[in-house]
């Protein structure tokens, strides 16, 4: 796919380019093959939720344990805890825990906390990004067991949907990040 993607952007950029011009015609190659990644894992989770009711109640015992596990050791230590972040937390583990939580809610919950991964001005800005992926690991936990619980098929589903966004997500770090995060198209 990457190396398709690349052809593709050498073709449109021709001979006799300059430096600025090539490094726009590849932003927005990989800008679009990021896009792309986007709308084919919206369509595999749209699978999952299609498997699974909206209203659907669950626990999340992993991300509970995990935020639980960071926040408590410094509960006697209020002005640490607000520097790195645990009010946040501690709000989270509240809603977590208040049976409200639904499969819509913990998904969008997931979504929103991966793309606050590596955005320094977010709402979450003030959570260190590694606590960040380990939420989102445990969230994902969560919801996989839910998955499961709800059959066969949502099971597929939720495994053909977390492959794949891993996979691209790991080939966009690996060989796009530096050509997104540029400054300048040179």
């Amino acid at each position: 796919e990457i190396a398709t993607a690349a052809g593709r952007i050498a073709d449109k950029a021709g001979p006799g380019i300059n430096p600025p011009q090539a490094g726009e015609a590849l932003q927005h190659g990989a800008q679009s093959f990021v896009q792309g990644v986007r709308d084919k894992s919206s369509l595999l989770y749209g699978d999952v939720d299609k498997a699974i009711p909206a209203g659907t109640p669950m626990e999340a015992p992993a991300t509970i344990a995990f935020i639980k596990s960071k926040i408590d050791p410094l509960a006697d230590l209020p002005e640490i805890s607000k520097i790195i972040g645990n009010g946040k937390m501690e709000a989270m583990v509240a809603d977590l825990e208040s049976g409200k939580l639904t499969w819509t809610a913990a998904r969008q919950l997931r979504t929103d906390i991966g793309e606050a991964i590596g955005d320094f001005n977010g709402p979450l800005n003030d959570v260190a990004q590694g606590k960040l992926k380990k939420i989102y690991g445990a969230l994902s936990t969560d919801l996989e067991a839910v998955a499961n619980a709800a059959g066969p098929n949502a099971a597929r589903a939720w495994s053909r949907a977390t492959t794949y966004t891993k996979a691209s997500h790991e080939r966009i770090e690996q060989a796009f990040q530096k050509i997104l995060k540029a400054d300048s198209p040179e």
